[in-house]
């Protein structure tokens, strides 16, 4: 193996073996970042993970003040497990009917972007829709609020903007969401999640 320094970002290569043949190639330094408190996944983000997955992961949130015909459901559900080396969050959002589960509708994934150097939330529905966007703690009145603003994108072309605010309790969090219209941010469902049994 032949190693020759081309510059101080680039490095020539050459392995031969038996007979003269073999391959070359040039390799080249990348740009790296320190690692320093700014690079890794912040503590709020641990933590909100933790709490997510404690228990058995799964949360129940109430549909009683929603439920219709056209949306039958008793309840909704979330379950939360770790992703590889506990540094992202994987999850799914399904539906209840006398305490029956009729079926997963999204699922999830978070993580910490070391390079962009923010939380990454990203969702999956089965009819081809998919949301990405941005996951921020924010202090309002006293308390921490998770906030996760997202662009969703349908098969058809349309996209459209929604955000969703949690606060966390201890055995339970209050999540509310808003839509994007008209240039301004309504108000739409609050729900309380509450660890499952």
């Amino acid at each position: 193996m032949f190693y020759k320094k081309l510059s101080e970002t680039e490095m020539f290569v050459q392995v031969l073996g038996d007979g003269g043949k073999g391959f070359s190639f040039k390799m080249a330094k990348t740009q790296t970042q320190p690692r320093n408190a700014e690079t890794v996944m912040p503590k709020w983000l641990t933590e909100h993970f933790e709490f997510l997955v404690s228990g058995k992961g799964r949360w129940v949130a109430d549909n009683s003040k929603f439920k219709s015909e056209r949306e039958p459901f008793d309840e909704y559900g979330m379950e939360w497990t770790w992703g590889l080396g506990k540094k992202s969050l994987k999850g799914r959002l399904f539906a209840l009917r006398d305490k029956k589960e009729l079926g997963t509708f999204w699922e999830f994934i978070i993580f910490w972007h070391p390079s962009q150097r923010k939380v990454i939330a990203q969702q999956f529905n089965g009819g081809g829709i998919y949301g990405e966007g941005e996951m921020k703690m924010n202090e309002s009145e006293g308390k921490s609020v998770i906030e996760l603003e997202q662009t969703f994108y349908g098969p058809d072309g349309a996209s459209w903007k929604q955000r969703h605010q949690n606060i966390d309790g201890t055995d339970d969090f209050q999540g509310q969401s808003f839509n994007f219209i008209e240039g301004k941010w309504s108000p739409d469902r609050i729900y309380i999640w509450k660890r499952a049994s």
